[in-house]
């Protein structure tokens, strides 16, 4: 029987060293590879066929605003008269309801408050203004948000009164400027709205002194004195003092943040259709000193728009180190004159003194609107448009005392349930004509 014979099997290790060296490196790839797509962050994408995207630069932000402004808002025997109710206390709102929407409506509403509010209970009309506070609250629910309290009747009870005045304004809601109670408030006031930092002044002229004593309203029997650094007036016979303490509140609102400044003067002659020239050189003056928008009031009566153009240039390093003049333009919006928002001036009560012409035109009002657009970032802006509301004042007769409404002279107006039940449809025809001529389309 035949035996199998065993056979040695030898490994020439030198025969398949190339091959393990070769598989080694595929293994140590292999977990290598593994590795990196471990760490590697996800795609934001989503995509894994696509390269993750630079990031995009932040775009600037903007905020369109729309600010509108009433003349003045007054209150004459007659009317506080009209606002008494049954249990003896007082309500002024009928009178705005008509323009609530119009003045709600805008992001900023601001008016010209031609009263005080002395708290004594002696209501009286002119030539001493002194309301019901109720007054205060009416307008603030009718859609306006500061109230300019700087005109020549600011005074009609004494500094007391004033200071008063504005506190109650205050207490309804209302942002003040023109008048404080300390000589620590500040003159001029900030507001923010949607992102915009809006810079409000306010000042009124001053009379011509007698016997040696300043004056606000042609008596040195206005509480005049020492109300100087309460109140902020201006003076046409130190004009070049005057407006450079404007200007430098207009600069102060600039160094704490505003955007935009506005600027309301109380200012002209009363009953004068055309702005003075003395008015047309401050409104240049505080234009080319930073003022945005102008807004103004006090002749009663309104007065054409106009747009004060200026032209600055500044000089610009450009990236190789040259210098450039770079020109700007720009536009500022001034309403020399808004007329009565509302009061007992009208036909029926100066017609023997001013004439029928004249009088009419003090029932007649707009609210003056002006729109932006800024850049959040910057502040940087651009006008969009202006604009005005026409208004109307309607007075009627019901059982012993008038009634009061503003009529808002817009499309469809002729409709208007007052204005059917007052009979004077005509008249407000006449007056949206008149305006439209006076301000201008």
């Amino acid at each position: 029987m035949r035996t199998k014979k065993k056979r040695k099997v030898r490994l020439n290790l030198k025969r398949f060293l190339p091959f393990i060296l070769i598989l080694a490196v595929l293994i140590v790839g292999l977990v290598l590879g593994i590795k990196k797509l471990a760490s590697k962050p996800e795609n934001p994408t989503g995509d894994p066929g696509k390269k993750q995207e630079e990031p995009q630069p932040k775009q600037p932000e903007y905020s369109t605003i729309t600010i509108r402004c009433i003349g003045d808002v007054m209150a004459h025997l007659d009317q506080i008269k009209s606002a008494k109710m049954e249990d003896g206390t007082y309500d002024f709102s009928d009178s705005f309801m008509y323009v609530k929407e119009y003045l709600d409506g805008a992001d900023l509403s601001l008016a010209n408050i031609e009263t005080t509010f002395s708290g004594d209970g002696s209501y009286s009309g002119y030539p001493a203004f002194d309301a019901p506070d109720a007054l205060a609250k009416n307008v603030k629910d009718a859609g306006i948000d500061v109230a300019l309290f700087a005109n020549n009747h600011m005074l009609d009870t004494k500094l007391d009164g004033a200071k008063r005045t504005v506190q109650v304004l205050r207490d309804a809601g209302l942002t003040v400027v023109g008048a404080r109670t300390s000589t620590d408030e500040t003159r001029s006031q900030i507001v923010n709205v949607k992102g915009v930092k809006l810079g409000i002044v306010a000042y009124t002229y001053e009379t011509d002194m007698v016997k040696g004593k300043r004056t606000l309203n042609g008596s040195s029997s206005s509480g005049m004195d020492g109300a100087a650094d309460f109140i902020n007036t201006f003076r046409y016979y130190k004009i070049e003092q005057d407006q450079k303490a404007i200007a430098d509140e207009i600069a102060w609102c600039k160094a704490n943040g505003a955007d935009v400044v506005v600027c309301y003067l109380h200012w002209g002659n009363e009953y004068k259709q055309t702005p003075s020239k003395n008015d047309k050189a401050l409104a240049k003056y505080l234009a080319e000193n930073g003022a945005d928008i102008i807004f103004a009031s006090h002749p009663h009566v309104l007065q054409p728009f106009e747009n004060i153009e200026l032209g600055t240039f500044e000089e610009v390093e450009t990236s190789d180190g040259a210098v450039e003049v770079v020109a700007h333009s720009k536009k500022v919006p001034v309403f020399y004159s808004m007329g009565n928002f509302i009061s007992n001036q009208r036909t029926e009560t100066l017609s023997s003194n001013q004439g029928k012409e004249t009088a009419a035109k003090t029932e007649q009002g707009i609210i003056a609107e002006v729109k932006l657009t800024v850049c959040l970032d910057d502040g940087s802006f651009v006008i969009d448009g202006t604009d005005y509301i026409p208004t109307w004042v309607d007075r009627y007769k019901e059982g012993d005392t008038f009634e009061y409404r503003v009529i808002p002279l817009t499309n469809g107006f002729e409709k208007n349930e007052t204005l059917k039940l007052s009979g004077h449809l005509d008249r407000a025809k006449e007056a949206l004509k008149a305006i439209n001529e006076t301000v201008g389309n």
